[in-house]
Parts: C-alpha cells; sequence; structure tokens
C-alpha cells in the first residue's frame, strides 16, 4: 500500500496591506525574498514558502495549508499571480487565532493522518507553530519515522522595502530537535526511576544506542541482576558513560548537557562498586534502588548481602567451608550464600542444619559462632527478620502501609551498617 504523505505548511500574512476585505496588496517582486535549503547552492525568488514548497514537494506531498482568513486570502492572491495552485478545504484547515484547544486538535488531526509528514513553521502566526511543535513532539513519541522534517526559514538577511533590500532565508530543518525532546524524556524517565518507555525512539544513531542501553539496565533492575551492570571489563555501566561522552559532543545537545552529566555522575557510583567485595556491592546497590522507590528489590539485595557477608566470614573458620566456597563461588553462588546464612541462623534455633554444603566441620563452625558475643542477636535482629520482612512484602496481598516498609527498610540498613560493616561481628578476631 502506497505511504500517504503531506506536507503540513501553517500561512501568514507578512504584514499585508489590505485593498478590501478579501484582497491583498501584493505589490510584486516588492514581495518577493530569496530562499535555499541548508546545504544546497540554489536560490530561488519566492513571495514566501507556500509556492517553494508546492515547487519542491507537490509532485509527492498533498500540500495542506493551516490558515486563518486573512492567510488565505492573502496567500490566494500570492498564488493567483504566481501561477501556482493549492488546495484551500476551510474544514480541516481554517483556525480563527484564539482557539487553542480547536488548533491543537485540526494539527493533530491531519499529522496523525497521513505516514509520512513535513511541517512547516515558517510563517505561522505566535503560539501557532508552539502548538504545532507539542503535537509534533507527542506524535514523535508514538512513531519517529512519521516525522521527516519541520522546516523553518532562518533570516540571513533582513528586508527592507523602503530601500529596496532583499530579504534572504535559509530553510533549515529542526527535526534532530525532536531527537533531543525524546532523549530528554528518557533520561527524566531513568533519572527518576531507572524506567524508560521502549517505544520511545530517535533518528540519531548515538541516541537511540543510549536509549538502548538504558532499557537494558531497566532490564537487570526489574530482573534484580544488579552486579551484572558493572561485572567485568566493557560492562554495561560503562558502555552507557562511553555513550554519553559521545552525545555530548552533539552540536545541539547543549539543553541536556546538566543531564547528561548528572547521569554519569550517578553511574560512577556503580563503578565505584566494581573493586568492592560482594556484601558492600550488594548492600550499595540495595541503597541505591531504595532511594528509586523499588524496595522489594532493595530489600532482596540486602537479604543477598548478608549471605555473602557470612559466606566470607565463615571461610575465617573452617577450611573446609573455606574450600567449598572457592569451588562453588562461580558456579551456584545462591546456593553456598545462602547455607551460609543458614549456617549462622540454625546455630541459634535449636533446629539440626541439614548441612547441604557438606561441610566437615560445622558443629565445630556453630560452637564458635554461638560463642561470638552478640551474633545471636544479629542472627534473630537482622537474618532472620531481614528474610520474614522480604517474604511478606514479596506477598501479592501484603498489606503494609508504605510508611510502614520504608521505616522498616531503614531499620534494616542501619543494622548491617552496624553489625556487617561498623562492628563487622563475625570475623576472627573477635573471638581474641
Amino acid at each position: 500500500m502506497k505511504k500517504q504523505k503531506a506536507v503540513l505548511t501553517i500561512l501568514g500574512i507578512q504584514n499585508a496591506t489590505w485593498i478590501s476585505k478579501e484582497k491583498s496588496n501584493v505589490e510584486n517582486d516588492k514581495y518577493k525574498a530569496n530562499y535555499y535549503f541548508e546545504g544546497e547552492k540554489t536560490v530561488k525568488k519566492y513571495y514566501n514558502t507556500l509556492s517553494l514548497l508546492i515547487d519542491r514537494y507537490s509532485s509527492e506531498y498533498k500540500i495542506i495549508p493551516i490558515y486563518t482568513k486573512d492567510a488565505k486570502y492573502f496567500n490566494k492572491d500570492i498564488l493567483s499571480i504566481e501561477g501556482k495552485q493549492c488546495e484551500f478545504n476551510d474544514q480541516i484547515s481554517l483556525i480563527k487565532e484564539n482557539e487553542y484547544f480547536e488548533i491543537f486538535q485540526k494539527i493533530d488531526m491531519l499529522v496523525d493522518k497521513y505516514d509520512e509528514i513535513i511541517v512547516d513553521l515558517t510563517h505561522g502566526f505566535r503560539h501557532i507553530p508552539i502548538l504545532a511543535i507539542i503535537d509534533l513532539v507527542i506524535q514523535n513519541f508514538k512513531k519517529t519515522n512519521k516525522i521527516e522534517k519541520i522546516l523553518f526559514a532562518k533570516e540571513i538577511v533582513k528586508p527592507d522595502r523602503n530601500n529596496d533590500i532583499e530579504g534572504k532565508y535559509e530553510i533549515v530543518d529542526l527535526k534532530e530537535y525532536l531527537d533531543i525532546a525524546n532523549i530528554s524524556f528518557v533520561l527524566s524517565s531513568f533519572e527518576n526511576n531507572y524506567t524508560i518507555s521502549n517505544h520511545i525512539k530517535t533518528t540519531d544513531k548515538n541516541f537511540q544506542e543510549l536509549i538502548n542501553m538504558l532499557s537494558e539496565f531497566t532490564e537487570h533492575i526489574m530482573a534484580n541482576s544488579l552486579i551484572n551492570l558493572f561485572k567485568g571489563q566493557n560492562s554495561l555501566v560503562e558502555k552507557i558513560l562511553k555513550a554519553i561522552e559521545s552525545i555530548k559532543k552533539h552540536k545541539k545537545i547543549s539543553p541536556l548537557l546538566t543531564k547528561l552529566k548528572e547521569l554519569q555522575e550517578h553511574l560512577k557510583l556503580f563503578i565505584d562498586l566494581k573493586e568492592k567485595r560482594e556484601d558492600i556491592q550488594l548492600f550499595e546497590l540495595a541503597k541505591i534502588v531504595n532511594q528509586k522507590g523499588y524496595y522489594l528489590n532493595a530489600i532482596t539485595l540486602l537479604d543477598e548481602a548478608i549471605g555473602w557477608y557470612c559466606a566470607h566470614s565463615l571461610c575465617q573458620y573452617s577450611d573446609d567451608f573455606k574450600k567449598i566456597f572457592k569451588k562453588q563461588i562461580n558456579n551456584n553462588s545462591y546456593k553456598i550464600t545462602s547455607n551460609a546464612k543458614n549456617i549462622v541462623r540454625f546455630a541459634f534455633n535449636n533446629k539440626k542444619y541439614k548441612n547441604e554444603l557438606k561441610v566437615k566441620d560445622i558443629k565445630k563452625i556453630q560452637k564458635t559462632l554461638k560463642n561470638i558475643q552478640d551474633c545471636e542477636k544479629f542472627s534473630k535482629d537482622l537474618i532472620v527478620e531481614l528474610a520474614n520482612n522480604r517474604n511478606d512484602l514479596a506477598h501479592a496481598n501484603n498489606q503494609k502501609k508504605l510508611d510502614n516498609i520504608k521505616n522498616m527498610l531503614k531499620k534494616l540498613f542501619e543494622r548491617f551498617q552496624t553489625y556487617c560493616i561498623d562492628r563487622d561481628i563475625l570475623r576472627k578476631k573477635s573471638l581474641q
């Protein structure tokens, strides 16, 4: 099926004088100016861009003007002088200057109707081009290939009819600013909660590359696989930082420089975790996602941090556990860390630990744990309570109020900081 294409142009009257109610005083060549397209050398004289658009695009595109009554009469006069034709359909194109919502609706209807559209804003009156731009931004969110060009006549020489100075205008394409709007929307959304809309696209390859990577970042957040964001060489976070550096060189990106720099600073928080131990990585990641409102992710990461802390700590007390830890850590880290938590927890709950890891000196380890001051309190206040709250928060019918969840997490973060970092309660030298 052949694509439906249109050029939408907002007409003006260029300070016209009037002979009668429906007849403007167009004084032949005095009204003409020189026009050329950006990057092209050919310069032609026209009364306005309507005639230019007809010459350049009418063979492939339907030319659709938007106009007030005065603009209609003025442009009809010009076209009659130049021997050009254009359809003026009042039902879809006639507007009244102060009916903002109706103007927006008409522009939106026309843009939405066609598969591909070029919009000319050169002669639009005051608020009308602004309404058009707003609609184009909205339409571009939905389909980036719909808007081909946004044309505007940049004044190179100001016309002065009294002194016979002809105006000169360069027709420039503002389409790339829609990409700026899209990437701005993506950055704002990502900054708020690490999410982006998958339907947001850009025609600029560098912008789209960044959007794709931010989308992948979001997927890791949703899957709670945050370690993979900065793990290994040329990690996702490092790729994002490189993409931002490339985008910052874009000549028209200046309105977004602050946002891009802020995103870089935030992502460096992840890079700073690369050399830290797994329990500290997870603890810091839990705090980051908690600030973004991902409470289930936060408590899950904190629970995993406890597992890693226990696993690293138990290596101090048992060569056999250390051997198992090193052997399984790359293949089944969840098994080793969850069992490490259980070894500590079962030392104080009068239940026999099943010893899934087949640790030879498990009884000796648990006896040692019982002799550590406040270790039982650490187990109950942090390991057990954290697990219970995680399971409770994950339940589909969770009835806890948001403030209660925030306070609960605040308490658990503080306990991790105290027990695992400030006191390092399981370190071996505490026995000496």
